[in-house]
């Protein structure tokens, strides 16, 4: 799929066709598509095939005056992907001359949100200020799944309270490789932002270099966050094996103690079973005494056990 936009008092607007100072967004596009634009705009044909791959590596490139940015972008899984809730794709960004074209694999959060005009601002007339203004809503999309990742580790907290199953369990384990997937992709585009700051790479005026210190603060706060959440989860993982862990001696004490309970009627009652003399075999209330002994055996030895906490 390929769409085409220009800026339009800071909103997008769809147009038929690639234009002066537009902003191309390609999702899954077919063989032609990316034929078409590298002709079009001269972009080199890795450019825009290498961020198809999800697993591509953030990075910056430059080749006949094009610029490569690859970011890392969150996105949500859906119930079939092993219960993991977020991971991250790659998103290819490129400034070609007046036109800045976005490449990815899957829909996403980030194109999806200036797509339908939810961003404040969008440039694409200003390609340095509209990669910046993608840079920092990434940014501000992985801060708002981090927020989503605590709620979901407090939903799952609160059922541990009730009880102990794997199924919680697991869940904190899928939420923290979120957490490893989101930090190394965060890492990475710190750098990106960095490089960008630092070289001369495009052309940024003062309030773009603004901007973009901007949502290298973002990124950073972001990076902050997902080292917090996951110790935090490291930690609250750690505390829940050792309560299932103590959980299940105390289940495992509790039913010892009840077989020793348990063994004295029959011990007693194989004694008498017994083809020797013993006491009380001539006694017509035997059963009766044989039973009251089991009971009372019983009851002193649940005394002990309670008084020592072992029941």
């Amino acid at each position: 799929m390929m769409q085409c936009f220009i800026g339009e008092a800071g909103k997008p607007r769809v147009v038929d066709s690639v234009a002066r100072q537009c902003w191309i967004h390609m999702v899954d596009p077919s063989e032609d598509e990316i034929q078409y634009i590298a002709r079009e705009l001269g972009v080199p044909l890795d450019f825009l095939t290498d961020p198809l791959d999800v697993d591509e590596r953030s990075r910056i490139e430059q080749e006949d005056g094009v610029l490569l940015l690859v970011l890392r972008v969150p996105v949500r899984n859906d119930e079939t992907s092993g219960g993991v809730p977020f991971a991250t794709v790659a998103q290819g960004v490129i400034v070609a001359g007046d036109h800045v074209v976005t490449v990815s694999k899957v829909e996403n959060e980030l194109t999806r949100h200036f797509v339908d005009g939810l961003a404040k601002q969008c440039t694409p007339e200003r390609p340095a200020r509209f990669v910046i203004q993608l840079l920092q809503r990434n940014a501000l999309q992985f801060l708002a799944d981090l927020r989503e990742i605590n709620r979901l580790t407090n939903a799952i907290e609160q059922e541990l309270h009730k009880s102990s199953r794997n199924e919680e369990l697991i869940g904190l384990v899928n939420i923290e490789k979120s957490l490893v997937y989101f930090i190394t992709s965060l890492q990475s585009n710190n750098l990106i932002m960095k490089t960008l700051l630092r070289r001369k790479i495009i052309a940024l005026d003062e309030d773009e270099r603004d901007l973009l210190e901007d949502a290298l603060i973002e990124n950073k706060q972001a990076i902050s966050m997902t080292k917090i959440y996951t110790d935090i989860l490291s930690g609250l993982m750690d505390a829940f094996a050792s309560i299932v862990s103590n959980n299940l001696n105390v289940t495992m004490k509790f039913l010892t103690c009840f077989t020793i309970i348990l063994m004295i009627p029959n011990i007693l009652a194989g004694l008498f079973g017994m083809n020797v003399k013993l006491p009380f075999q001539d006694e017509p209330q035997a059963f009766v005494y044989i039973v009251l002994a089991s009971l009372a055996f019983a009851f002193a030895l649940s005394v002990v056990f309670v008084k020592k906490r072992w029941f």
